[in-house]
């Protein structure tokens, strides 16, 4: 049986993306626990960072709290786009936002006073997923925009 017309509202975008969106929630999760910052020494007193959660129950939890919902946000993106296929570039603009978000939050330390820390091996890796996730976002959502603009082939007509 033949599948009906398609226009430019109904085509689908591609579906290789699913496996790499679904990889990057799938390893966000876990590296969430990851120790972010290396500990400092400040001559009398040494501070230490744990993961995001620890932060969120600790002193930091303010801005902590926020980087636990932006975490989850993306992760839940990054899951939706595993398991649909998007057609239009919203699911990958929001994702590509969303991890731009996390990647600064991750650089900038905000919330932790006093010397910059060092970022830890785990903080390091959620920073280059969050790149990778933004790139990948970017990409997607560039691809969607172009399919939406191009008039269907003969071959996907029928």
């Amino acid at each position: 049986m033949p599948s009906p017309p398609t226009d430019d509202r109904t085509r689908p975008a591609p579906t290789g993306y699913r496996t790499l969106y679904g990889a990057a929630g799938v390893f966000g999760f876990p590296l969430s626990f990851a120790t972010l910052y290396e500990p400092t020494h400040d001559g009398t007193m040494t501070r230490t960072f744990g993961s995001l959660w620890t932060l969120a129950l600790g002193s930091y939890g303010n801005i902590a709290m926020v980087g636990v919902l932006l975490m989850l946000a993306l992760i839940s993106c990054c899951l939706a786009g595993a398991f649909h296929t998007p057609r239009s570039p919203a699911l990958p603009v929001t994702t590509t936002v969303l991890s731009i978000l996390a990647l600064v939050m991750i650089l900038a330390e905000p919330g932790v006073s006093g010397p910059r820390a060092p970022i830890a091996d785990g903080g390091a890796m959620l920073a280059a997923l969050s790149g990778v996730i933004a790139t990948i976002g970017v990409v997607h959502a560039v691809q969607v925009g172009i399919g939406r603009q191009r008039p269907p082939s003969e071959n996907e007509q029928r």
